[in-house]
């Protein structure tokens, strides 16, 4: 569609003025055009600008409302532009349920199954895929050579057919991120997949520690690891191992409720480490904060601590982690000389029993950079917070 006919590139002229002001007008005409002569004829209409690459993501908000062969439809009109693909089945069902038709026209099974098959017929060069296999029928899968990324939960009734996919993914040579979601799977054959530099493991109960550090002594180059909530059987033995092998580590989330026996203060030693998320309920040793204080080589960015309410004095102790632009806790009470040392900070996020509008302006005031504050706790804020604030 244009303001001026081309045969050679089949434009058609429309009756409005050239210029970026009259984009509407141009839209509106383009669409009373097609409804006049082509309405009848296809069943889908795709408008795409000079500089377009549409649906180069198709997230689940796209492909929820869409049936198989609308789905098809759409991926032979945009073929090898996209790059990303989300299933709507991920979030929204429980497999484990016989309702689901009420959120789908088809059952997760064809569904997946034939979202595989489109993509790998029509978007070869697929890059990142998020979607749900429940049937051991992943060949498909296999032949998105170009896939990098993939965030996939498993369906499987049985935990060694999650062992055979694993095994699998090996013939993706460019897979370098791996989220895995598989209920009763111990984290057997992970140890295949030695270029990954992503691995995350979902809440699911089932990984079993050993297996997981078995992985590590192959993983030279993950940069981030994600251990999950349900780890079993986590001892001091298998997060050396991790701290030894995994030396490109920049981020670790420990979120699993450990033992008091296990040394997690050793995580310190990873001279990369830049984002820390850690579970020491009940326990969080003045060592392990001793450890991140005086860490060498990349400082520490990033800490959350989970499960605890800590004591002023422990917080005190945190605060003098000078490097730090996240901050999450829990405390007893606003620690505001220690929160002040921050002065990189840029995310504070506090649970505690309450602030009010002098605590939370003063943070403001000598944490410049802070852009985002989240708070749970009694807030003892009104609106002379607002006019003060805007002051600043």
């Amino acid at each position: 569609m244009s303001t001026k006919a081309d045969k050679q590139l089949g434009a058609v002229a429309l009756k409005v003025r050239e210029g970026y002001s009259n984009l509407w007008p141009k839209i509106r005409a383009s669409l009373q055009y097609v409804y006049k002569h082509h309405f009848q004829n296809y069943d889908w209409f795709l408008k795409a600008d000079d500089d377009t690459l549409k649906y180069k993501q198709i997230t689940r908000s796209v492909t929820a409302d869409l049936s198989l062969k609308e789905l098809s439809q759409l991926l032979e009109i945009v073929n090898e532009n996209v790059n990303s693909f989300e299933s709507h089945h991920f979030d929204l069902i429980n497999y484990k349920s016989p309702h689901f038709d009420v959120f789908t026209y088809e059952s997760p099974e064809i569904y997946g199954e034939r979202s595989l098959w489109l993509l790998r017929t029509f978007c070869t060069r697929l890059q990142h895929l998020k979607m749900i296999i429940v049937r051991p029928r992943w060949n498909d899968l296999l032949q998105l050579k170009s896939l990098t990324s993939l965030h996939v939960q498993l369906q499987f009734s049985r935990a060694e057919m999650c062992m055979n996919f694993v095994l699998s993914l090996v013939e993706l040579p460019c897979l370098r991120k791996l989220n895995l979601e598989a209920e009763n799977y111990s984290g057997d054959g992970l140890h295949v997949l030695e270029k990954l530099e992503s691995l995350a493991i979902g809440a699911y109960p089932g990984i079993n520690a050993e297996c997981l550090g078995t992985a590590c002594l192959k993983m030279k180059q993950l940069r981030h690891l994600d251990m999950g909530k349900c780890i079993e059987n986590l001892t001091g033995d298998n997060l050396r191992v991790i701290v030894r092998n995994c030396r490109n580590l920049e981020s670790l989330l420990l979120n699993t409720v450990m033992d008091r026996n296990v040394p997690y203060e050793i995580v310190c030693q990873l001279p990369k480490l830049k984002y820390l998320q850690i579970w020491p309920l009940g326990f969080l040793r003045a060592g392990f904060i001793e450890g991140l204080i005086h860490k060498t080589d990349t400082p520490l960015e990033s800490l959350i601590l989970k499960g605890d309410v800590l004591r002023a004095e422990q917080v005190e102790h945190i605060c003098e982690i000078s490097s730090l632009r996240e901050l999450f806790l829990g405390c007893e009470s606003i620690p505001l000389s220690g929160l002040l040392k921050l002065r990189n900070l840029e995310i504070l996020n506090l649970t505690t029993s309450e602030i009010t509008n002098h605590q939370l302006l003063t943070i403001l005031e000598g944490c410049p950079l802070i852009r985002v504050v989240g708070l749970d706790a009694r807030i003892l804020i009104n609106s002379d917070f607002v006019r003060d604030a805007t002051r600043l």
